[in-house]
């Protein structure tokens, strides 16, 4: 009786993660979803890629921006050469490429449109980020309305220490 439980057990966990296997449009045991292009660059996307919609924001109306996260069994460097030749099909340039161990950066530009490409591995699987919007202009800043340059200045040294009040010193006295 228990050999039957084990191969059913083993049975079903067999069918939802054997590679190639096209019963489910979803991995039950991640969370990502099958996917064949890429809604922020509309390329189609190198094969072996699940695309993660809890793990990214997607704004915009036609011209969409935001983040899209996917995983899967690539090899970090075969998969970075196929977008890379599907985006520059697309009219892409690239315009910065950087690796550092498992992780690498492609920076692509598209007229007045910046896409970014972070691959980092992830146990066995690797991770691509792809971000994208529209390029800023020169000397642009970073604003929060509610905040202003003069607020950070005037914000008080943390406290470290014991807590004692004598042993403690505050960041300001360094």
């Amino acid at each position: 009786m228990k050999f039957l439980y084990l191969l059913l057990l083993s049975s079903a966990l067999c069918a939802c993660v054997l590679q190639g296997q096209n019963l489910y449009t979803n991995d039950p045991l991640t969370g990502g979803k099958n996917a064949s292009s890429s809604q922020l660059l509309h390329i189609p996307l190198p094969a072996g890629l699940q695309y993660y919609p809890s793990h990214g924001k997607i704004s915009g109306g036609g011209r969409k921006e935001g983040l899209e996260v996917f995983r899967g069994h690539v090899d970090q460097e075969d998969c970075g050469s196929s977008f890379y030749a599907r985006l520059r099909q697309a009219g892409w340039q690239l315009r910065m490429f950087e690796r550092a161990g498992d992780r690498a950066i492609y920076v692509y530009q598209k007229d007045s449109e910046l896409a970014t490409l972070l691959f980092h591995a992830q146990g066995m699987l690797t991770v691509v980020q792809v971000w994208a919007g529209p390029r800023l202009a020169d000397n642009a800043t970073i604003s929060d309305p509610g905040v202003s340059d003069e607020a950070y200045s005037s914000l008080p040294g943390e406290t470290f220490g014991p807590a004692d009040k004598e042993d403690s010193f505050s960041e300001q006295e360094l």
